[in-house]
């Protein structure tokens, strides 16, 4: 991607690697519903099965389901058949690797704005916000 505004710095195709694209958006859009959030975050306090989740969702069970099965397509939740229910949890794995992607993600982003900022002749020391506040202080009180 090259930008209009500054000659564009390459970033190494292996900068951000540790997940296809496919696989990326594949985990944005499970992680894309409030209802899929709400479900991790109690997966991820217990397990549990379709049944139990329902009692705390505002959802019919069928709809539970299908939230279930993006998530499990996503690698983000796993299921243990036991006896004839199935009891689901956050799988480790597949929300480390997301994890992980995003670490790297934003290493190497912070990295470049850095890079930029020193390359522009930003000094990190200087603080443009502490310059407005003393042009707020000194200017003159009231409108009239």
């Amino acid at each position: 991607m090259k930008s209009a505004c500054a000659p564009a710095r390459q970033v190494a195709d292996d900068a951000l690697d540790g997940g296809s694209d496919d696989e990326i958006a594949s985990l944005a859009k499970a992680l894309a519903h409030p209802i899929r959030v709400q479900i991790v975050r109690l997966l991820a306090r217990t397990e549990g099965c379709v049944n139990e989740l329902v009692e705390q969702l505002p959802l019919a069970q069928s709809t539970v389901s299908q939230h279930l099965k993006v998530l499990k397509d996503a690698g983000l939740v796993v299921d243990q058949q036991i006896g004839r229910q199935r009891l689901y949890h956050v799988d480790p794995a597949g929300v480390g690797a997301m994890r992980a992607y995003f670490d790297r993600f934003w290493t190497k982003a912070l990295a470049n704005f850095a890079a930029r900022a020193e390359a522009a002749g930003f000094d990190p020391g200087d603080d443009p916000r502490k310059d407005n506040a003393d042009d707020q202080r000194n200017a003159p009180a009231g409108n009239g």
